[in-house]
């Protein structure tokens, strides 16, 4: 096993977010993660890929989207 796993508080400074909207995108499924023991862990490449689906250039989205809500939440 190679790849970093990230604690919330580590993803929230590295996003320039608040721990309480990581733990939001966590636990609403936006943002993957995996509970080891009694901590929640998130790896850098779903850090990544969240960020690589919300990349703008131009101001136009050239990604593929990030959703702000879960698919099973949207309203259809």
């Amino acid at each position: 096993m190679t790849e970093r796993l990230w604690t919330i508080p580590e993803v929230a400074g590295a996003l320039s977010l608040s721990p309480f909207t990581v733990w939001r995108m966590v636990l609403d499924g936006r943002l993957p993660s995996h509970k080891i023991g009694r901590s929640r862990r998130v790896a850098e490449s779903d850090v990544q890929a969240m960020l690589d689906a919300s990349r703008q250039e131009g101001g136009k989205a050239t990604g593929k989207g990030f959703p702000s809500k879960p698919a099973n939440q949207q309203a259809a």
